[in-house]
């Protein structure tokens, strides 16, 4: 998605839209991230490790989706994942693992960063 801006006739670069978060968004919170060697992903797989706390006051299932990024900044890549029935109060840990079918351009070997960029707390 992008966006561009004419203003009295002067064109700005397009530059993408940045993705809203969602009201959920201050419940998860990175607590590692980079390169590991995993038993079922492989070595040298990029994991990130987030902790989340419901905030809310039902039982919930949160949809997590980061942007990967090379050294630049740029965005190279999407990976997202699905943690279910967090209480409310409740605070778990997880992780995502980004796979090659999660990049945009690049490898996963061209990370360099993730940046929690939606979160969605589904009550149940």
């Amino acid at each position: 998605m992008a966006a561009a801006l004419l203003v009295a006739g002067c064109a700005s670069e397009a530059k993408p839209a940045k993705e809203d978060p969602g009201p959920a968004s201050g419940d998860v919170v990175i607590t590692k991230q980079g390169f590991e060697d995993s038993a079922v992903f492989g070595p040298h797989s990029w994991m990130v490790r987030y902790t989340i706390t419901n905030s809310g006051t039902d039982a919930a299932d949160y949809f997590v989706t980061l942007k990967l990024a090379d050294k630049a900044g740029k965005q190279i890549g999407k990976s997202s994942a699905v943690t279910t029935n967090v209480r409310p109060g409740a605070s778990t840990e997880d992780r995502i693992v980004s796979l090659p079918r999660d990049m945009t351009t690049g490898t996963t070997a061209n990370i360099s960063a993730s940046e929690v960029v939606k979160v969605e707390r589904v009550p149940h």
